[in-house]
């Protein structure tokens, strides 16, 4: 016993294994499972427990970071008078053309777009994911919007103080803004929205805060350092000094109402060949009215120039060459606050275009580069 008290003492404790391994087969003695072992195992197995909880972890921040970008989208895109769960079921119907009354993978994901969020293509199916009906595998709109009503509701104790902060839209800059574009006519807006875009050289759809400044102060808007400070930060969603200037346009130009927005979308798929989605910038030109022009009556201008003009309008399809029913939505959506009256707005969108004849052009009219 002493022999072995002494050679333990020689042995660091790393070395108990190969102790009782020593003594065991010395002796010939039966072997056991050492304590050693079982506490390796177990380490290591609660090491791997940490590792996969860790990821967990992670993957819960991810989504409620995924989830509050989505909420701010879609608090920015909600006026007083309404909540979320209103401005979440419009984006649905809008992107719901078969009228499925639900939403799939695809469908969530072009509402994420149309609401604002640009996310990857992972992240959207992790979203969908957790907001999916088990059973369906699919999202109601009503109980996702009313979802987000309820957390944008001051009693609600999970919406925290940070975003409490932020539930105060700058409205009276924005409302500032619009008067002043209501003033210069129906193409008021449309003409901000279209310095934005030559702005935005690269189409990413913001621009910096220096940019975003520079483009309200070269369209004549009299706002000082405090409002433009206010207007970048609340449309500054990722917090990386931009401004996602579609947001910013979509807050001056509002939403259609029911029968607008239905009359528009009407009088595009009308144009369009059965099966299609978009017009090619060479169809778009051909169904425009230019006889029911007034400048074109008149003698004031030729058939070419009104089409010029047109595509001045219009300039950012140019570099898509093609136009599709978002973007005559957004079109009329910009327009339409300076057309009071639903009837007459109604004329204006119909007596502009036309589906012309089977192989009939408008003299050869070719899409602008």
């Amino acid at each position: 016993m002493d022999y072995y008290k002494e050679l333990n003492a020689t042995l660091p404790v790393e070395e108990n294994e190969y102790f009782v391994d020593l003594v065991t087969k010395t002796w010939n003695l039966p072997t056991k499972p050492t304590k050693v072992k079982k506490v390796a195992k177990k380490t290591a197995k609660s090491g791997e427990d940490e590792v996969l909880q860790e990821k967990e972890r992670a993957a819960r921040e991810r989504l409620r970071k995924l989830e509050d970008i989505m909420y701010e989208k879609l608090r920015q895109r909600t006026n007083h008078k309404e909540d979320e769960s209103i401005t979440l079921q419009r984006a649905a119907r809008y992107v719901d053309i078969a009228g499925l009354r639900v939403l799939n993978l695809d469908l969530f994901g072009k509402l994420l777009i149309n609401i604002g969020c640009f996310f990857s293509p992972v992240e959207v199916k992790d979203l969908f994911m957790h907001f999916a009906d088990e059973n369906t595998g699919t999202i109601d709109p009503v109980q996702l919007g009313d979802h987000f009503a309820i957390k944008s509701s001051a009693n609600d104790p999970s919406l925290r103080p940070a975003v409490k902060m932020e539930l105060n839209s700058p409205d009276e800059i924005l409302t500032k803004i619009r008067n002043a574009l209501m003033e210069r006519g129906k193409k008021g807006v449309r003409e901000l929205g279209k310095l934005f875009r030559q702005v935005d050289k690269a189409h990413t759809k913001k621009l910096t805060r220096a940019e975003f400044t520079w483009a309200l102060k070269h369209n004549g808007q009299s706002l000082n350092q405090k409002e433009l400070d206010e207007l970048c930060k609340y449309f500054d969603k990722d917090m990386k000094n931009s401004v996602y200037y579609s947001d910013v346009m979509q807050h001056l130009r509002g939403s259609l109402n029911e029968r607008r927005r239905e009359l528009v979308h009407e009088v595009f798929n009308s144009l369009t060949s059965e099966g299609a989605d978009s017009l090619s910038l060479d169809e778009f030109l051909n169904c425009y009215n230019v006889e029911d022009n007034p400048k074109f009556i008149s003698g004031k201008k030729t058939r070419k120039e009104v089409l010029e003009e047109l595509m001045e309008e219009w300039d950012h399809v140019r570099w898509k060459k093609a136009v599709s029913v978002e973007d005559f939505e957004e079109y009329y959506g910009d327009i339409s606050p300076a057309i009071a009256k639903d009837d007459y707005f109604d004329s204006v969108v119909r007596s502009s275009w036309r589906k012309p004849a089977l192989n009939k052009t408008m003299g050869g009219t070719k899409a602008y580069p």
